[in-house]
């Protein structure tokens, strides 16, 4: 019966808790490091680009 129950959660919404912890780290950790290149990318590129008026 303990094994089935994490800290008093039925088996469901641990389940649940669980996906959306996992979801928010897997997005941050993809946001942080996947867009960081492009945006400094698109940094350096302004400098070579007329700035608009």
């Amino acid at each position: 019966m303990a094994a089935g129950v994490l800290a008093g959660l039925v088996p469901l919404a641990a389940n649940v808790v669980a996906f959306l912890l996992a979801f928010q780290v897997s997005y941050w950790g993809h946001r942080l490091k996947t867009f960081e290149a492009m945006y400094r990318t698109v940094r350096r590129c302004r400098a070579f680009l007329p700035s608009p008026a």
